[in-house]
């Protein structure tokens, strides 16, 4: 679709062996550039984050969904959203997401009878 993907090192190699181009960035303290410069430095458009139960993940969740807060960068903590949000995109760049036919949740809700 047009997206250059970034991913700290086990998704980097994952998406890699699997044919898909992704670079490489590094996670919180692991050497500069790291994930919150390139949010500080607005240079991603959407984070997905769905880190493994290991090392501090929950204050590496918080300090990264606090800078996508205050930057304005959506912020996907599921591969159920991410896998919604990549069909929702796809859509729309495919040319089927013209005036009134991409709704939210809620106005999708208050169609139900």
């Amino acid at each position: 679709m047009g997206f250059t993907l970034v991913g700290t090192q086990g998704t980097a190699d994952f998406y890699n062996a699997h044919g898909i181009k992704c670079d490489f960035v590094n996670k919180i303290g692991g050497g500069r550039p790291d994930v919150i410069d390139i949010i500080l430095n607005k240079e991603v458009c959407l984070v997905i984050n769905t880190p493994k139960a290991k090392r501090n993940y929950a204050e590496d969740r918080k300090t990264i969904r606090k800078a996508c807060l205050k930057y304005k960068v959506p912020y996907i903590t599921t591969l159920a959203g991410a896998l919604a949000a990549v069909k929702g995109i796809a859509s729309v760049k495919g040319g089927n997401g013209g005036e009134g036919s991409v709704k939210s949740l809620q106005e999708y809700h208050s169609l139900i009878k």
